[in-house]
């Protein structure tokens, strides 16, 4: 069951990924198919990502993007 309470909107990860960009290290658990992972590679292009999932069809698309 997903407690739809615990969920952030993007829109509020995107304002937090602007105001403490120049961040070199981004840990996403939970990290779905990476939408918010490249929200954080917007803002720092050079940061180093990391995700922990583990839903296979989402890990495939992860290890896709190689995170």
């Amino acid at each position: 069951m997903v407690d739809k309470k615990l969920n952030y909107g993007r829109y509020n990860i995107e304002d937090f990924a602007k105001q403490i960009k120049g961040y070199n290290n981004v840990v996403d658990i939970g990290a779905g198919s990476g939408d918010d992972l490249m929200i954080y590679k917007k803002y720092s292009p050079s940061v180093n990502l990391m995700a922990l999932e583990g839903y296979k069809p989402n890990v495939s698309t992860l290890v896709q993007y190689k995170y």
